[in-house]
């Protein structure tokens, strides 16, 4: 359980379109958001015991088994942001990954 590439290095004022694949067997999550983000995410999914409201949000979506998801995602300011997945036990296990947001030329 991994996203690839792990590192995503993109420049403030970019928008990414985010194509999101998954080959696993397991339902995953594409989520963005700084340490805070992914861990108000992680305590939701544990509490609702299913899929939060990520359909809904603007910086995460579901990918069911062999389906792809877009997430299109601005990025405002130069920092460090990460990627999760909050399937139960899938964060833990290491699904995460970074972004890196260089400032703009």
């Amino acid at each position: 359980m991994r996203f690839s590439p792990e590192a995503i290095e993109v420049r403030a004022g970019e928008t990414v379109a985010f194509v999101v694949t998954n080959t696993g067997e397991a339902e995953h999550e594409f989520v963005i958001g700084d340490e805070a983000t992914q861990l108000a995410h992680e305590d939701e999914m544990a509490a609702a015991g299913d899929h939060g409201d990520e359909g809904a949000a603007p910086n995460a979506v579901s990918v069911a088994p062999g389906a792809t998801a877009t997430l299109v995602y601005a990025f405002a300011e130069p920092g460090t942001l990460l990627i999760g997945c909050h399937e139960p036990g899938h964060y833990a296990a290491g699904m995460t990954g970074t972004i890196t947001v260089v400032a703009a030329d």
